[in-house]
């Protein structure tokens, strides 16, 4: 078996242990000997209360709609291997490139509408517009042409977790 599919399989595991043990880590359990006095059984029932109480939060935390969303979505095989694809051919600089050109573009496109409108609701609502196109254009088109359709997978994987929690 080699390590990518190795890497699919253990990914949604190694989530929802790194959850439990990041909400577990607070309070650790006790690891002492058994009670020889009334005293130390009294102390000994109350950390078990007390860890009893831990789990049933931790229990609550993990009965969520995002929490299970989550879950669905990171063992989903399609979004680990697009996740995966698009580790591999991340092009960090090109993408820089890329989004600062298109800023450049943006400011330079904005100046020279604004400079065509004839009062300040014109302008804001050249501002307004173009910051709008701005967004789409830099957080969603130009990355899905840079990397391609593993970008438009996690960014619906993504999508569905905030819509289902």
């Amino acid at each position: 078996m080699n390590s990518k599919k190795l890497r699919l399989i253990l990914a949604p595991l190694w989530l929802s242990l790194f959850l439990a043990n990041w909400s577990m880590a607070q309070e650790p359990l006790p690891t002492t000997p058994p009670p020889a006095t009334p005293e130390d059984m009294a102390k000994q029932m109350e950390d078990l209360q007390k860890n009893l109480e831990t789990y049933q939060q931790l229990v609550k935390r993990l009965d969520t709609p995002a929490f299970r969303a989550l879950l669905k979505v990171s063992s989903d095989k399609n979004v680990q291997e697009s996740v995966l694809e698009l580790a591999d051919r991340m092009d960090w600089k090109k993408l820089a490139l890329a989004q600062f050109v298109l800023l450049l573009g943006f400011f330079i496109f904005r100046s020279w509408r604004q400079s065509q409108a004839n009062g300040w609701a014109a302008r804001m609502w050249i501002s307004t517009y173009s910051w709008i196109i701005y967004i789409v254009l830099a957080g969603y088109l130009l990355p899905r042409v840079l990397l391609g359709k593993p970008y438009g997978r996690v960014l619906h994987a993504i999508y569905d977790i905030l819509t289902q929690s």
